[in-house]
């Protein structure tokens, strides 16, 4: 093979520490194989670049005129310019992993302690700036526990085992602003909305209210065409509670200490009437009198209280 070049139409062997090595000015770029003997477990094949450091190494295909890069390699960063396939993991062990960003925004994977998050960049720092203020998503690597701390958008369903309000306590009125469940938007005057709704084969049962007319637990039937409702119990804006049907209560405790359940005659009494006198008993009914000829004192009028009977008791009414 000449010095001053040659075309190889076979093999080129090196059979010691030799390199091939490509020199320009004071820059060069080598190439080699590190091999100490057959038993050696750390043999590899080296590529390198020197002087002032900011020599690299470039991949690239030519197709015709066309030239594209395809991956570069400076002295802090790997720069793979096409889609990267892996067939197996991908570990980093820096505490920021993964950066996607654009010009204005970047999304930083970063993983502190025990927890890792999804972290912004500061607009406009998307490249190359530090994590922002902001922590919108975190995962504890402990428990598995997923936080979220700026609000939380979903257009499809939720599926949960259980769910739970981080809730407070305070006066009646701060309850218009703790944290609840409830609808994004806020009913319309005239319209109606379910806050709750339970589902079943022939009918639904919801808690909801019409507009600001009135609130409380509603049935619909499956088979309702027309618009309505047909079962109902609620309150309406001016703090009366109506029902659709029946009140039946499983305990008459408190209906009975308030309200007569039944009105009876009680004990006669008997009274013989005078010529000219007026007879009249508080809280009584006469039920009988007894006259024979002119009321000469020998003739009975039969008096029987009134009672009403409350919790339990019988009661004579009072005359107003």
């Amino acid at each position: 093979m000449q010095k001053n070049g040659d075309t190889l139409s076979g093999g080129l062997t090196f059979e010691n520490d030799s390199i091939l090595a490509w020199i320009r000015n004071t820059d060069w770029a080598k190439i080699g194989f590190k091999n100490n003997a057959d038993s050696d477990t750390d043999s590899y094949m080296w590529f390198e670049t020197g002087d002032n450091g900011n020599e690299y190494f470039k991949w690239r295909s030519r197709q015709s005129t066309t030239t594209k890069d395809l991956m570069t390699l400076k002295w802090d960063a790997l720069s793979v310019l096409v889609k990267a396939l892996f067939s197996s993991e991908v570990k980093i062990s820096t505490v920021n992993a993964l950066r996607i960003f654009n010009s204005s925004f970047g999304a930083i994977f970063r993983r502190s302690e025990e927890c890792l998050h999804i972290i912004p960049t500061r607009e406009n720092e998307g490249e190359n700036g530090d994590i922002g203020p902001l922590r919108p998503f975190t995962l504890n690597l402990r428990t598995g526990r997923i936080s979220m701390g700026h609000g939380l958008d979903v257009t499809g369903d939720i599926f949960a085992n259980r769910f739970a309000i981080n809730s407070s306590t305070g006066m009646w009125i701060h309850m218009r602003d703790q944290n609840v469940i409830l609808g994004r938007n806020a009913v319309s005057t005239d319209g109606a909305q379910a806050l709750l709704r339970q589902d079943h084969a022939d009918r639904k049962f919801m808690i909801g209210g019409l507009g600001n007319k009135q609130f409380g637990i509603y049935m619909i039937n499956n088979s309702r065409t027309a618009n309505g409702t047909d079962g109902q119990a609620y309150m309406d804006n001016n703090g009366n509670w109506l029902c659709g049907a029946q009140v039946i209560p499983g305990n008459y405790g408190n209906f009975d200490s308030r309200y007569v359940r039944d009105v009876r005659l009680g004990t006669r009494v008997v009274q013989t009437m005078q010529k000219g006198v007026m007879y009249e008993k508080s809280g009584h009914a006469i039920t009988g009198l007894g006259i024979i000829g002119a009321v000469d004192g020998d003739d009975p009028a039969v008096f029987r209280p009134i009672q009403k009977y409350i919790n339990g008791t019988w009661y004579n009414v009072v005359q107003v």
